[in-house]
């Protein structure tokens, strides 16, 4: 699993700061809505984009559960495997 938009321009570093929120108590993620906001992050260019992009990643965790939360880790930083042939 990688996201739909290839490469997000974040690396560990934004992602441990934006994963700072507090996770979320119930899981209301919607397969769409994180597949916008990806997008969303991945369009951001030009100056500030770092910090548009971690605030943006923030809020994309704090709506995540704990679980949902480690998963959006893997997947954004290219860790996500699936399938027989990956790995």
């Amino acid at each position: 699993g990688k996201p739909r938009q290839g490469k997000l321009g974040v690396g560990p570093a934004v992602v441990q700061q934006a994963r700072a929120a507090t996770p979320a108590a119930t899981a209301t993620l919607e397969l769409l809505a994180v597949d916008r906001r990806l997008a969303a992050l991945a369009a951001e260019q030009g100056a500030g984009a770092i910090r548009r992009r971690t605030t943006m990643l923030g809020e994309l965790f704090a709506a995540a559960t704990a679980e949902e939360q480690r998963f959006l880790v893997g997947l954004v930083l290219g860790e996500v495997r699936q399938g027989a042939l990956e790995g």
